[in-house]
């Protein structure tokens, strides 16, 4: 099960406040994924543009696997959340799609739900069909 979620904030959340959201919308520990995102940093930068980090949890055995945009207009984070053990194949495929400048360019315009979906919706028709 792949989901998206949109989000704005006025502030862009801290690792313990990130590691929160993620966990009560993907059904996750709260602690284990704090960890898992503090071990990604660890390993260097999740900065793909200026404006915008994908930090992610990659974990076995998630069920709900996903895409989390966070913006405060001016910085975005895209949380991916994906199984270390069976990664979802069209949630990869999107996030390629996702990481190309065009893309990334309507990703800093996305200001709802509705326009976070659009935009997947055009990369999956692009990127799978």
């Amino acid at each position: 099960m792949v989901k998206l979620e949109f989000l704005s904030v006025s502030k862009i959340p801290d690792t313990q406040t990130l590691s929160q959201l993620i966990a009560e919308r993907f059904q996750l520990n709260v602690i284990q994924v704090q960890q898992n995102i503090l071990n990604r940093e660890n390993l260097g930068s999740t900065m793909i543009a200026p404006d915008i980090s994908m930090p992610h949890v990659e974990m076995p055995n998630i069920i709900k696997q996903g895409l989390f945009l966070i913006t405060n207009k001016q910085s975005f984070m895209l949380v991916l959340v994906i199984d270390s053990n069976q990664p979802d194949e069209q949630l990869i495929a999107i996030l390629k799609g996702l990481l190309v400048e065009q893309s990334l360019e309507k990703l800093r315009k996305a200001s709802s739900q509705q326009d976070f979906e659009k935009l997947i919706g055009e990369v999956k028709n692009y990127a799978i069909g």
